[in-house]
C-alpha cells in the first residue's frame, strides 16, 4: 500500500485489456436488432428466456470475444512481466530513489528473463497437469491404488468415492499450482537481485529455497494467498447476492455495486501480488547474504533482457 507505483500497473493492465471485449458486448446490446427491451427493462430481463431467445447471437459473440481474449491473455502475461520488473526495482530501491525512471529501467532490463521464467512455469504446470489428469494418475492411483479395472472411475462402488478421489486430484493440482507460482515469484526476485541470468537456474534455486525454509518462506506466502482468495470469494458472493436486486433497487445502482466489487477484487489481487514480491525480497537477502546488496543498474548498453555492457569503466569502450 505504501508503494502505489508498484501495484497500480498490475491493476491497470487487466482493466485496460478488458475494454476491448467489453466494447464488443456493449455494441451488441446497443444494436436495435439484438434486443427489443427498453433501457430500464433490459438488465432485469437478462434471464434464461433472454439467453434462450438470443442463444445463437450470444454464442457467436462469445466465440469472437473468446478468441480475442486468448490474445489478450498472452498480452497480459507479457505486460505482467514488465510490471513485475518495475515493482521489484521500486521495492529494492532506497526510499529517495523510487521514480518512474527506475520502474521503467527495471521493467525493460528484466523483461525477457521474466518471460523465460513464465515459460518454465508453464512447462511445469503442463507436466503437473499430465501427472494428475493423464496416464500416471490413471495407472498409479486409479488402477494400482484403488484397484479399478483399466483405471476407469466408473468402476467405483459408489459415486461418493469417485467424487472424493476427484477432489483429491483437484486439491493436489491447486497446491502444485500455488507452489509453482510462488517459486516463480522467488525466481524473478532472484533475477532482479542479480543471482542468475538463467530462468531455469533461478527457478531451481527458488524451489530448493522454499523446500528448505517452509515456515519462513512458504507459510507467510500461503497466509497471504489465503487472505487474497478469501477476499475475492467474499466479494464474489456479495456481488452474486446483489444480482437479484435489479428490479427492486434499480439497475444503475446495482451496476455501480458490481463495478466497485470488480475494482476491489482487481486492486486486492494487485496488492497481494506485490506483497508476495516484497516478502521474497525481504527473505532472500536474509538467508543468502550474497544477495543482500541492492542491485543498482549501472549505465550500460545492450538489448533489454540480454547482455549489458557497462560504459562507465575500463572494461569496454563504446564508440558511436
Amino acid at each position: 500500500m505504501r508503494l502505489p507505483g508498484a501495484w497500480i500497473p498490475f491493476a491497470l493492465v487487466p482493466l485496460a485489456l478488458a475494454l476491448a471485449p467489453a466494447l464488443g458486448w456493449i455494441r451488441w446490446f446497443e444494436s436495435p436488432a439484438a434486443q427489443r427491451y427498453s433501457e430500464t427493462e433490459l438488465l432485469p430481463a437478462l434471464d434464461e428466456t433472454f439467453r434462450f431467445d438470443h442463444r445463437l447471437d450470444l454464442a457467436d459473440l462469445a466465440a469472437s470475444t473468446g478468441a480475442l481474449g486468448a490474445w489478450l491473455a498472452l498480452l497480459a502475461v507479457l505486460l505482467g512481466c514488465a510490471c513485475a520488473g518495475g515493482a521489484l526495482a521500486l521495492l529494492a530501491a532506497p526510499a529517495g530513489e523510487r521514480s518512474i525512471a527506475r520502474w521503467a529501467t527495471g521493467a525493460t532490463q528484466t523483461w525477457w528473463r521474466f518471460v523465460r521464467v513464465v515459460l518454465v512455469e508453464l512447462a511445469l504446470l503442463a507436466a503437473l497437469g499430465w501427472l494428475l489428469y493423464g496416464l500416471p494418475w490413471r495407472v498409479l492411483v486409479l488402477e494400482l491404488w484403488c484397484g479399478l479395472p483399466g483405471g476407469d472411475p466408473q468402476e467405483f462402488a459408489s459415486e461418493a468415492s469417485a467424487v472424493r478421489i476427484g477432489w483429491l486430484r483437484d486439491g493436489l493440482y491447486a497446491l502444485g499450482f500455488a507452489g509453482i507460482g510462488l517459486a516463480a515469484v522467488h525466481a524473478r526476485t532472484r533475477i532482479a537481485l542479480g543471482d542468475s541470468r538463467s530462468a531455469f537456474v533461478a527457478s531451481a534455486r527458488s524451489a530448493w529455497f522454499l523446500l528448505r525454509h517452509p515456515l519462513r518462506a512458504v507459510l507467510p506466502a500461503a497466509l497471504l494467498g489465503g487472505a487474497h482468495v478469501f477476499a475475492v470469494f467474499a466479494l464474489g458472493a456479495f456481488s452474486n447476492a446483489r444480482n437479484h436486486a435489479f428490479e427492486t433497487e434499480g439497475a444503475g445502482f446495482q451496476i455501480g455495486v458490481l463495478l466497485v466489487c470488480t475494482l476491489l477484487a482487481i486492486l486486492i489481487g494487485a496488492i497481494a501480488r506485490v506483497a508476495q514480491y516484497a516478502l521474497a525480497l525481504e527473505l532472500l537477502p536474509e538467508f543468502e547474504p550474497r544477495l543482500a546488496s541492492t542491485r543498482d543498474w549501472p549505465p550500460a548498453v545492450g538489448a533489454p533482457g540480454g547482455a549489458q555492457y557497462p560504459i562507465d569503466g575500463d572494461e569496454f569502450g563504446v564508440s558511436v
